[in-house]
């Protein structure tokens, strides 16, 4: 019976897709690639939308389309040239030669049409200080959806992380919440090349925003010791009504060790008005590495 389902399975992504399964040229509802691809040129705007979502659900197996994405990047249509640059992100590496063709889309009129392709960038360009360069740029545009794709892509594709964590540092003062958090959760995972970041890491923790809070708390975590001038803020966060809010400073505190052993009473506190699983465990948890680290 297992057999039975695995073979329906099979048959089910073969009929809907063609992705391999024996066919010479992948299919999506039926109809192979070369007849998409050739529908990014029809007259029609709702045509050539249909035609790169098809090639975006086809995925990395529509390589040999890279070349008409890349075009409609200069479609009349913005909603044409957003699903082309997505479908251009979905197929990573084998579409790095639009990658000229995507950073022009950087200076794009359409906001979604600019988000879209830096986060194709992120996925298809590769490292370069030249290419960082241009989503660098894009961290200064003026919608807040194009800077979070940006903070994304750089991610990737920045060679100089202690250059990205200045970028960063801006960035989180950005009027944007969702950038701000977005800036504090990158730089977490730049580790110990974000060290410069933490005297504002620990202003970010004052910053009203139960996200960004979270975010900074847990970008400091990661500095350890290094992070104990955000002792006192972290501590202060503890008296927090949002429960991810106080774990955040509680595991931040853990992990700054020695240095938070002052904190204790206050952590003990907020381990109490959290009973069970989740942040008051997380806190307790934090308790006792500083108490081991004593």
């Amino acid at each position: 019976m297992k057999r039975s389902y695995g073979v329906l399975l099979v048959l089910v992504v073969c009929g809907l897709a063609g992705w391999g399964c024996g066919k010479s040229e992948p299919e999506f509802l039926g109809r192979p690639l070369k007849q998409w691809t050739a529908q990014l040129e029809s007259e029609s705007p709702s045509a050539r939308l249909q035609a790169a979502e098809a090639l975006t659900a086809i995925g990395s197996s529509a390589k040999k389309a890279v070349p008409a994405l890349a075009k409609a990047l200069d479609d009349p249509d913005p909603a044409v040239r957003a699903a082309a640059a997505i479908a251009l992100r979905g197929l990573g590496a084998e579409a790095r030669s639009a990658v000229p063709k995507l950073v022009e889309s950087l200076k794009d009129p359409d906001p979604k049409v600019r988000a879209a392709a830096v986060s194709a960038l992120g996925r298809t360009g590769g490292k370069s200080p030249e290419l960082a360069e241009a989503v660098t740029s894009a961290l200064q545009d003026e919608a807040g959806a194009v800077r979070l794709s940006a903070l994304a892509a750089l991610d990737r594709l920045a060679p100089d992380r202690q250059r990205s964590a200045k970028v960063l540092i801006r960035l989180l003062s950005d009027k944007d919440a969702a950038v701000r958090a977005g800036a504090a959760e990158t730089l977490a995972a730049l580790g110990a090349d974000a060290k410069e970041a933490i005297p504002a890491l620990t202003q970010a923790l004052a910053d009203g925003n139960p996200d960004v809070c979270v975010a900074a708390a847990g970008a400091l975590a990661l500095q350890g010791p290094d992070a104990k001038e955000a002792v006192a803020p972290l501590t202060k966060l503890l008296e927090s009504d949002n429960g991810t809010t106080a774990g955040a400073a509680g595991t931040a505190l853990g992990s700054i060790g020695t240095a938070a052993k002052d904190s204790i009473p206050a952590m003990k506190k907020a381990a109490k008005r959290f009973p069970g699983p989740g942040p008051g465990a997380a806190i307790q948890g934090a308790i006792g590495r500083i108490e081991r680290a004593r």
